[in-house]
C-alpha cells in the first residue's frame, strides 16, 4: 500500500480511539514526571516539549545511509496528529505524547542521572505447542493502570516485532534526534528476521533503548538486548525466546547497566542500600528464573506452560507482580496488570487483567478471549 499523509492520519485516528483512555493516562504520567524530576510548572513542561518535538522534527538524517526515511517526516506528522484527533488531546497532552517517553529517556534520566521509566514487562515464544505457535507478554505497571483488551502482534504477514522497556539511568545519548517509526519501517521493509535485524541495526541510534524480539513465520527467532546506543542481538536456533524488562544477559551490556546505575547513586548522593539499588538488584534474578523456567517449558510445550511461566510467583521468586515491597520501608515494584497469550494459529488471545477496584491480581481474574477479525494468523 502506498504511503500518503492522508493514510498515515486515518490510521493513527483509527488506531487511537479505542485506546484513547490510555493514551491520555500516558500522556498525562509523562508531563507529570517531567514537572515532578525537573521541578517546573506544567507551562514549562509544554514550553520544553514543544521545542523539544519541533527539534525532532527539524533535524535531517542523511538520506543516503537511510533512504527509507525520504518524506517520512510528513508522515509521522499526519500520524501525530491522528493520534490527537483520535483521542482528543489538548495541546499539553498532545506535546507530551508525542515527545513525552523520549524527552524523559534523553534529557532527564540520561542528563541527569535520575532513574525513570521502571517496567519489569516481558515478553515470551514458543514455536510450537499444543495450539501451535503461540506469543505471550506481561504488562507490568503502576497499579491502578487503564486496561484494555490485548492487541493482535503482528506487525506484517511476516513478522512480529514486539518487546519491552530496558532504561537506564546516565546512560549515552543518541547523536539523532529524528523520530524515526521504527516499527512502521519494519513493517513496510522487512520480510524475514535477518532483515529486519539488519535494519535496527543500521538505525541504531534512532531507537531504544529496549528489549525487543523479530520473529518471523519460519520461526526465526532474534532476542534483541538494546541501551540507547548498544544493541546485542541472539539468535534462538530452537525457536524458543524470551526478553524482560530492566534486565540484560549480555555481559557488556550487564557491565554498562552497572556503570550507569552506579554513576546515578553517586550522582544523587544514594546510599549503597536504598529503593533503587534494591530494585536494581531484583531484575537479573528474575531474569534468569525466567531462562529456566523457559528451559523446563521447552519440554511440553503448552498454552498452560506458558502461563505457568508468565504468572510465576513461588519459592523460586517471581515473575508476575504484584507491587512487592523489595527493600522494608520502600516503595511498590510494579504490578503485573495484564497477561495475555497470542494463540497465532488461531487468530485468538487468552488474557487476565487485574481488578483495580476490587484489589484482585491479574492472574487470578481470567478475561473472555479476544477472538481477532481479519489479520494474518499463522499456521
Amino acid at each position: 500500500m502506498l504511503w500518503t499523509i492522508q493514510s498515515w492520519y486515518e490510521a493513527a485516528f483509527r488506531e487511537t480511539v479505542p485506546i484513547a483512555a490510555v493514551v491520555r493516562e500516558h500522556a498525562d504520567q509523562y508531563l507529570q514526571s517531567i514537572q515532578d524530576e525537573l521541578q517546573v510548572p506544567r507551562e514549562e513542561a509544554v514550553r520544553l516539549l514543544r521545542n523539544f518535538n519541533r527539534a525532532r522534527l527539524a533535524a535531517r538524517p542523511s538520506l543516503t545511509k537511510y533512504p527509507e526515511l525520504r518524506g517520512v517526516r510528513e508522515l509521522v506528522e499526519a500520524r501525530w496528529r491522528g493520534q490527537r484527533d483520535g483521542a482528543q488531546l489538548d495541546e499539553a497532552r498532545w506535546e507530551s505524547y508525542c515527545g513525552g517517553w523520549l524527552f524523559l529517556v534523553r534529557e532527564v534520566a540520561a542528563g541527569r542521572g535520575l532513574t525513570w521509566g521502571r517496567n519489569e514487562c516481558s515478553m515470551v515464544f514458543f514455536p510450537t505447542s499444543d495450539a501451535g505457535p503461540i506469543c505471550a507478554k506481561n504488562w507490568d505497571v503502576n497499579a491502578d493502570a487503564v486496561i484494555t483488551p490485548p492487541y493482535w502482534p503482528i506487525c506484517n504477514e511476516f513478522l512480529i516485532f514486539d518487546g519491552v522497556s530496558c532504561n537506564l539511568p546516565c546512560d549515552e545519548v543518541s547523536p539523532e534526534l529524528f523520530p524515526v517509526p521504527m516499527e512502521a519501517l519494519v513493517a513496510r521493509y522487512c520480510r524475514t528476521a535477518a532483515e529486519a535485524v539488519e535494519m535496527l541495526e543500521r538505525y541504531n541510534d534512532f531507537w531504544g533503548p529496549g528489549n525487543r524480539m523479530v520473529i518471523d513465520r519460519d520461526l526465526r527467532v532474534a532476542e534483541i538486548e538494546k541501551t540507547t546506543r548498544k544493541m546485542k542481538v541472539r539468535w534462538k536456533p530452537d525457536g524458543f525466546g524470551f526478553v524482560t524488562g530492566m534486565a540484560v544477559e549480555d555481559p557488556e551490556l550487564q557491565a554498562h547497566a552497572k556503570t550507569c546505575r552506579e554513576n546515578s547513586r553517586l550522582m544523587r548522593g544514594l546510599p549503597p542500600v536504598c529503593a533503587d539499588t534494591a530494585y536494581w538488584a531484583a531484575q537479573d534474578p528474575r531474569r534468569e528464573l525466567m531462562r529456566q523456567l523457559l528451559d523446563e517449558a521447552k519440554r511440553a510445550p503448552t498454552v498452560e506452560a506458558m502461563r505457568d511461566l508468565l504468572q510465576y510467583r513461588g519459592p523460586r521468586g517471581k515473575v508476575a507482580g504484584d507491587g512487592d515491597i523489595l527493600l522494608p520501608g520502600g516503595p511498590p515494584a510494579e504490578h503485573t496488570v495484564r497477561t495475555q497469550i497470542w494463540l497465532l494459529r488461531e487468530g485468538r488471545a487468552k488474557w487476565w487483567k487485574r481488578d483495580h477496584a476490587r484489589n484482585i491480581p491479574s492472574w487470578k481474574n481470567p478475561q473472555p478471549d479476544v477472538v481477532y477479525e481479519n489479520v494474518w494468523t499463522w499456521n
